[in-house]
């Protein structure tokens, strides 16, 4: 872009410069002309010229003679007075002769040519017989075949107009052209005929502005030339000036040659430090990112490796150390939380409820005095297991079919308490969900807390309902009753402490929901929400893409 404006800056001042030459040389060029009209205007009604012309014969030969001479000084005055002149010279018709500016000849000009030489009306020029003139006859005004009382004809130096001409571009391959009207007659510095006759056919079609100037281009020989014209309404003529736009944008050529070498050079250096950058900081940059992202995923085990000693080796080192000491801080709360786990499940364990053991065996006492001794057995029985199950700390984890059977020996124990009192209904484990392992005690607690908050207090028709439902990505077990003691209240305090980041709560359903996220996730744990039988619904939600 920057070369292009360039070249259109320099064209066009290369043509201002150009139309500046020519209206330089064509004022110049027109006040020499306009001197030798003027002198040629003086001499047509000059008393020498008008008596030799007309009383020659009539005179001394003295005065003749000297006449002829008068004449010749002031012919060979024209002549000099202007380099463009090659000779001046006065045809006489009455005395036979041509007198010229240092001599004279004995033979007029020939009709033809006299014609020729006084009858043109359109410009000051006229092309003749490979000759151009600028001619006056006295009398200006000829009818038909009359000849002039005398011509004045001043012959023009082809060769001085053609030296100026050429000397005008100084340009190599440049030249200057004088046009006559209608191209009567061309004028060149330069001998290019190809040339000359290309701008001889596309003259017609120039255009010229208000101040009769013009510019154009024309093509030859696989060269494009600038043209740059002005006509001359005084002389009725044109001079062209013609460049070959090579030569005058050559500086730009060669810029453009090097903007490209520069171009070319750039993008060498550009690929080069691209490849050097990725190389040295891209390609390093993305290992360590997917050593992250493997990180990400939990794999701790990624080690990074860098072969020079610079920045990045030291950031891998550092990387490393960090996935190291990461490695052990998670192993570290990993322990921490199972120690936690451990220590809420014994916590639990030893919070038997002494309300329970009471009634229990007050209940024992009962039958054995009423000497029922079936359920004395029965009730022993379930008293055996559920104390069996509490007692063993080695394990921190069973199958969800255990844990159920011991939450059944719970409500066993619990019916011998309230007999027809309270209904519970059981729906099957999934068989794809028995051997499920779940934290110890997790059913028993949710239902205790049923009897406990919902049931104790009927007198009849309580009812107990646990639900197991395998969904595509959970199993879900409900613990619902008819419990009238739960209020708004109440439950929108247990809500709000199962949403709880740091739960404080260490029993109960509390206790059992954060069992429950610390061993599946933040997708598992407990929902609480008021049941469709009046009373409270819990659902224990375990993630089935964690299980086992």
């Amino acid at each position: 872009m920057i070369n292009q404006s360039a070249a259109r800056n320099m064209r066009s001042e290369i043509m201002s410069s150009m139309e500046s030459n020519i209206d330089f040389y064509l004022r110049s060029f027109e006040s020499e002309m306009n001197r030798i009209e003027t002198l040629k205007r003086e001499y047509l009604f000059d008393d020498d010229f008008q008596k030799i012309s007309s009383m020659s014969h009539l005179m001394p030969v003295h005065d003749r003679t000297t006449a002829f001479l008068r004449i010749e000084k002031k012919l060979e005055l024209l002549k000099n007075s202007n380099l463009y002149v090659k000779e001046a010279s006065v045809n006489v018709p009455l005395i036979g002769k041509v007198i010229y500016s240092n001599r004279y000849d004995e033979h007029a000009m020939p009709p033809e040519t006299v014609r020729a030489l006084s009858h043109n009306k359109e410009s000051p020029f006229i092309y003749w017989d490979e000759r151009l003139f600028i001619s006056g006859a006295y009398p200006e005004s000829n009818y038909g075949d009359r000849l002039p009382v005398f011509l004045i004809a001043v012959e023009l130096s082809k060769e001085q107009i053609k030296d100026s001409l050429s000397r005008i571009t100084g340009v190599a391959g440049g030249g200057a052209i004088l046009l006559g009207h209608e191209n009567a007659w061309m004028l060149n510095g330069e001998s290019q005929p190809e040339l000359l006759k290309a701008i001889s056919a596309e003259s017609p079609s120039f255009v010229f502005d208000n101040h009769g100037r013009g510019q154009g281009r024309v093509k030859v020989g696989g060269t494009s030339y600038l043209l740059t014209y002005e006509k001359s309404s005084e002389l009725d003529m044109s001079l062209l000036l013609y460049y070959p736009e090579s030569q005058l944008l050559q500086p730009l050529t060669q810029y453009t040659v090097w903007m490209w070498l520069l171009s070319l050079f750039s993008i060498t250096v550009i690929i080069g430090f691209s490849y050097w950058i990725f190389r040295n900081i891209h390609r390093p940059l993305r290992h360590l990112v997917r050593a992250l992202r493997r990180v990400e995923t939990g794999d701790l085990g990624v080690q990074v490796r860098h072969p020079n000693k610079d920045e990045f080796n030291y950031v891998y080192q550092q990387f490393n150390a960090m996935v190291d000491r990461l490695g052990i801080l998670i192993h570290e709360v990993y322990e921490g939380q199972i120690r936690n786990q451990r220590a809420e499940l014994k916590q639990l364990q030893s919070q038997i409820n002494p309300h329970f053991l009471y009634n229990s065996f007050y209940a024992l006492y009962r039958l054995a005095k009423a000497e029922d001794l079936d359920k004395v057995v029965k009730i022993t029985q379930h008293l055996s297991k559920y104390y069996h199950f509490l007692t063993r700390t080695g394990m921190d984890e069973v199958p969800l079919e255990v844990e159920m059977m011991h939450a059944k020996s719970y409500v066993e124990i619990q019916m011998v308490r309230f007999g027809d009192l309270v209904k519970v209904s059981w729906s099957e484990i999934p068989s794809m969900c028995r051997d499920i392992l779940v934290p110890r005690m997790t059913l028993q607690p949710l239902i205790e807390n049923a009897f406990q908050y919902g049931l104790e207090e009927l007198r009849s028709d309580a009812r107990l309902k646990i639900d197991f439902a395998r969904h595509a990505d959970r199993l879900s077990i409900t613990i619902e009753d008819n419990g009238d003691r739960l209020s708004d209240q109440k439950l929108q305090e247990l809500n709000g402490l199962m949403m709880a980041k740091q739960v404080t709560e260490t029993t109960g359903v509390i206790n059992v929901h954060s069992r429950l996220r610390l061993k599946f996730g933040s997708t598992a744990g407990l929902r609480v929400s008021r049941s469709g039988m009046g009373g409270m619904k819990v659902e224990l939600i375990i993630p089935l893409q964690r299980e086992g």
